[in-house]
């Protein structure tokens, strides 16, 4: 059926159209293998098809090519693509070298991106002339492994941004040598010794400032792309790698369209310093907008590698962020014992315990959770660690241990149901008592009400923190005593 398809495309008068059918009867995969094992690698009528008058069946015709992977081809495929005159019909070439393999064709994509640089960068190139540049970008980024960025300037002097949890500014503050500055949800330091901030846990992320956090104006595309190219961005890109160009891709967070937009103006006033890859990027530029409708830029560079939390190679959908556990640490740490005995009843993957380790030494660190693949994932991440913790699959309030504990760290389980939740920090409490004779109990939790409704005597809030005020998220610090 899919043979006879083929061939009527060339006894036909209609082309384009049989094409067409054509092209869309091989989107089943199927269809595709059983025409090229029937046609045993002749694809010659097809190729002849490249010649015809028509451009939409030029056009057709090799994108046939693509779907058939016709890796054998590349080369020819190529060589009719220089010979296109249609502009709107080139694309159609290089997206089918896409879908091929033609890594060989790497030198001749960047000889091919040259020629098209004047007309690119030129503000009245045709859309299909950019879309010509931006597909062979994405080969040249496909098989130039030479590209792969790495970030050598650990020794240059930057303007850093380190991002927090708004209600813990001042705790990041204080933990920076020479801070710069507070923002509302951030610390700002200039620093030549970037090492030594990639060392504190209880930031969220490390970007770098762009042209002194000065606000660009919301305006044009163009406006806001000619602000960033003419500042200190690719400065601070060239002094912290060694490299002629850079993927990159743009954030703006509730405006994906002006995101894209922006991003195709950088690509094309940077004169092939910034390469637009929404998939495969080196850094990212941030916008942020103001409550004055105004931006502040940022960039957030992917080749600046972070090894603050490599441990964490496993997760489940209710695990709470890294930061965050190493940030409620932070807020407990007055309240920690040195070699301490230390449980976690909801432990997850185990976050909770690894950074309450790392922060100040335990003499034993247990973790319970009903859920097993949580517990199989726990043990991946702290075999990383080499962090001695013993991980039991076993419902909390089931848990026996043979001496109690000193201290109990964890994220409360959140519950669709609140009635089934409250009754959880009922029994919870109770399970405590068996559990710990005097210690102290560090809580990440949503339920206010449901801490205070079920604290006994025995039971003494001693501080509390808001993490989120969204959620109302508070880390508790409670003491008990006999």
């Amino acid at each position: 059926m899919i043979k006879k398809l083929y061939y009527e495309v060339f006894e036909s008068e209609e082309k384009r159209e049989k094409l067409i059918a054509l092209k869309n009867a091989l989107a089943d995969e199927s269809n595709a293998r059983v025409l090229k094992f029937e046609l045993a690698g002749d694809f010659s009528k097809l190729f002849s098809l490249l010649n015809e008058a028509d451009d939409k069946v030029r056009k057709n015709a090799v994108q046939i090519m693509g779907v058939l992977g016709m890796d054998e081809y590349a080369d020819v495929i190529y060589k009719a693509y220089k010979n296109e005159e249609k502009l709107f019909v080139k694309p159609a070439y290089l997206t089918t070298l896409l879908k091929l393999e033609c890594s060989g064709l790497c030198d001749e994509f960047k000889e091919r991106r040259k020629e098209l640089d004047e007309a690119f960068y030129d503000s009245s190139a045709t859309k299909h002339i950019r879309e010509e540049i931006s597909i062979l970008n994405k080969l040249i980024l496909k098989y130039d492994k030479a590209k792969q960025l790495k970030f050598t300037g650990y020794d240059e002097e930057y303007d850093i941004v380190l991002t927090t949890n708004r209600f813990c500014v001042d705790y990041l503050y204080d933990e920076i040598k020479a801070p710069f500055a507070k923002l509302k949800t951030a610390v700002r330091v200039k620093t030549n010794d970037i090492k030594s901030l990639m060392n504190i846990r209880i930031y969220n992320e490390l970007l770098f400032a762009l042209n002194d956090l000065k606000k660009i104006p919301d305006g044009s595309v163009e406006d806001i792309a000619k602000e960033l190219l003419d500042g200190d961005m690719l400065l601070i890109l060239n002094k912290a790698h060694k490299a002629d160009a850079y993927k990159f891709r743009v954030e703006l967070r509730g405006d994906v369209d002006i995101a894209k937009k922006l991003a195709m103006e950088c690509e094309r006033i940077s004169k092939g310093k910034l390469i637009n890859s929404i998939s495969d990027y080196d850094i990212e530029i941030r916008l942020v907008k103001t409550k004055d409708e105004d931006y502040i830029a940022f960039l957030k560079m992917y080749t600046l590698p972070d090894y603050r939390f490599n441990y964490r190679v496993n997760y489940v959908a209710a695990s709470i962020q890294p930061f965050n556990a190493a940030l409620m640490m932070k807020l407990c740490e007055p309240y920690m014992k040195l070699n301490a005995r230390v449980l976690d009843p909801f432990c997850g993957v185990g976050t909770m315990l690894i950074e309450r380790n790392k922060l100040c030494k335990a003499d034993t660190l247990y973790g319970v959770d009903i859920f097993g693949q949580a517990i199989t994932k726990a043990r991946e991440n702290v075999a990383i660690t080499k962090i001695p913790v013993h991980f039991i699959n076993r419902d909390f309030f089931d848990f026996t241990h043979e001496y109690s504990f000193d201290e109990i760290v964890t994220n409360m389980p959140v519950l669709k149901d609140l009635k089934a939740e409250n009754d959880i920090y009922k029994q919870f409490f109770e399970k405590v008592n068996e559990l710990m004779n005097e210690g102290m109990i560090f809580i990440y939790s949503t339920n206010e009400k449901a801490i205070k409704a079920n604290l006994t005597p025995n039971y003494r809030i001693v501080e509390t923190f808001l993490m989120s005020k969204k959620d109302n998220t508070k880390v508790f610090v409670i003491k008990k005593v006999n």
